[in-house]
């Protein structure tokens, strides 16, 4: 008849087979890298609905200008070519405000990965240190 494992004293005994400082002080490096990525994602997105409201107020400002009646039939077709005209000019605005919130975000975003890479390089390291001194 085998031997039955006594996982009672094995789940015991984990706590001390690992080093509980390295996975805590993972745990907070991550949490902290999560934070700051939730920061910029929060701050970009608040950016960004701050640039389409803008973008609407100024189309609907436009839309007004566009449904004011008109005395002659051919002062339309100058009004839409109007209207036309600024929504291209809103579009290509809203454009680059969108591109320049996303570029900033990604330079940001490249930083913090940078930095969270280089303090897990340096955490690593010390814990393969302090592993094989253990040993």
């Amino acid at each position: 008849m085998a031997n039955q494992m006594d996982l009672t004293k094995m789940f015991a005994d984990m706590p001390k087979m690992m080093d509980t400082k390295a996975f805590e002080d993972s745990f907070k490096t991550a949490a902290d890298f999560n934070e700051k990525l939730a920061g910029v994602m929060l701050d970009s997105a608040s950016k960004a609905t701050d640039v389409m409201a803008g973008s609407a107020k100024e189309t609907f400002g436009n839309m007004r200008s566009l449904s004011a009646a008109r005395s002659e039939p051919t002062a339309y077709g100058q009004v839409f070519s109007d209207f036309m005209q600024a929504q291209m000019q809103v579009g290509q605005r809203t454009t680059e405000a969108l591109a320049q919130i996303a570029q900033n975000a990604g330079g940001e975003f490249t930083g913090i990965a940078q930095k969270a890479g280089e303090t897990t390089a340096e955490k690593t390291t010390t814990a393969a240190k302090s592993a094989a001194k253990a040993a």
